[in-house]
């Protein structure tokens, strides 16, 4: 849904954290024995842009089927690589085959793919056995709440939950007349007006923004297009 929103919500993941810890463990006959810096010169081949494949568990389709799903059916699976960028990869700690890891990753990175293609480099296998999402964008583990916690609060767990507006912060806002609202309420387009003077007009053609009622109330997310138009793209209310 965020990504529907804001064709930007992807950028939010570019600046992800993990947490992952990958089991340097022979799937071949000849053991192999890595060294921490046997694992520190191959994780240089994974900074920085590359093509991935993705693992063959995963909700990626086939004709219309997700890989998954063909996976436990034991059917042959085959993915196409795909573009990913790794801004930070930090080997952590390294003992008894057991290699803990800082990853920055973008969108469609897959850290079990590289648990699984860092064992192919190093020539002795390996998958991922523990994984932690530390940070998504700006949101981080600080601003976090647990499911006990929220289990615990009952009627108030929905205080903790982040107003549309701190997810779209980036995103820039008209503040809608009355009939203005109505309009976008109904999915239909706004010509240029008053209410759009807060809108940058050097923004491109099919960038978004934020339409807010009288409240502040994010009414819907719309593109901007030819002649001035705001056309929503997606109606929250």
């Amino acid at each position: 849904m965020l990504t529907r929103m804001s064709p930007s919500a992807p950028s939010l993941k570019n600046t992800t954290a993990w947490i992952s810890r990958a089991v340097m463990s022979a799937d071949t006959p000849l053991a192999v024995d890595c060294s921490a810096a046997d694992v520190e010169d191959a994780l240089a081949d994974f900074r920085g842009t590359y093509w991935q494949t993705p693992p063959a568990v995963s909700a990626k389709k086939i004709a219309g089927t997700r890989a998954y799903v063909l996976a436990r059916r034991h059917e042959r699976v085959e993915l196409k690589p795909v573009e990913v960028t790794v801004r930070e990869l930090e080997l952590l700690s390294y003992a008894s085959g057991l290699a803990g890891m800082r990853v920055v990753c973008s969108a469609g990175f897959y850290v079990r793919a590289l648990a699984r293609d860092l064992g192919r480099r190093l020539g002795c296998g390996a998958h991922l056995e523990t994984l932690r999402r530390t940070r998504a964008g700006r949101f981080g583990l600080d601003g976090a709440v647990t499911l006990d916690a929220l289990v615990a609060e009952q009627t108030r767990a929905v205080e903790r939950l982040l107003p549309m507006h701190a997810i779209l912060a980036d995103m820039p806002a008209v503040t809608l007349t009355e009939q203005e609202t109505q309009r976008a309420a109904h999915g239909n387009a706004l010509a240029r007006g008053t209410s759009q003077a807060a809108v940058d007009e050097g923004e491109p053609e099919g960038s978004r923004v934020q339409l807010l009622d009288a409240t502040g109330t994010v009414v819907a997310i719309a593109e901007r297009r030819a002649g001035g138009l705001l056309r929503p793209v997606v109606v929250l209310v």
